[in-house]
């Protein structure tokens, strides 16, 4: 089983502080956000095919909406569906719930891929089928990451990923 390859490719404070609203200035007066730029760069460097996230991360740092997910009941099939695939490079985000909304298929330019769990309803795939976002199954509790991983090398084609955010993740 082939699965991508993983690369933490993370910032954080000397003290761990992911949160970069929690990070003290810089002790040489710089703007922190120049750290950005350089973290972009860096990231470019390794060529992956895609970018992971988890859920809070995308609420906090895009425009996503909430979805009422506890309003419904489970699905009863969960296949793997590939929405738009237009970009360079794919946005993955782990959303086991489903709790995010979408208004189009990309983050920053690029497609975004939905790892879930099998508790998802009808109707939050069929919100995502309607922004053209793919998705997949992480198992019954979206905690299945080889699972996830196998189907993004396998129905996504993808070979390595950066891991750039969460906590929790």
């Amino acid at each position: 089983m082939h699965k991508p390859k993983i690369i933490c490719h993370m910032m954080s404070s000397v003290d761990g502080r992911l949160l970069s609203d929690r990070w003290t200035e810089p002790f040489d007066g710089k703007d922190k956000t120049e750290f950005y730029g350089r973290y972009e760069e860096v990231g470019k460097q390794f060529n992956a095919g895609a970018w992971m996230i988890g859920r809070t991360t995308a609420q906090q740092d895009f425009e996503t909406g909430n979805f009422d997910f506890e309003k419904y009941t489970p699905a009863k099939e969960f296949k793997t569906h590939i929405g738009n695939r237009t970009s360079t490079t794919s946005a993955i985000i782990l959303d086991p719930k489903g709790k995010l909304s979408y208004t189009g298929d990309n983050l920053n330019g690029d497609n975004i891929i939905a790892v879930l769990s099998e508790t998802v309803s009808e109707e939050y795939l069929t919100h995502l089928r309607g922004n053209g976002v793919s998705y997949l199954f992480a198992g019954k509790d979206g905690s299945d990451l080889h699972k996830a991983l196998e189907t993004l090398s396998t129905e996504f084609g993808l070979e390595s990923v950066l891991l750039e955010g969460g906590g929790v993740v």
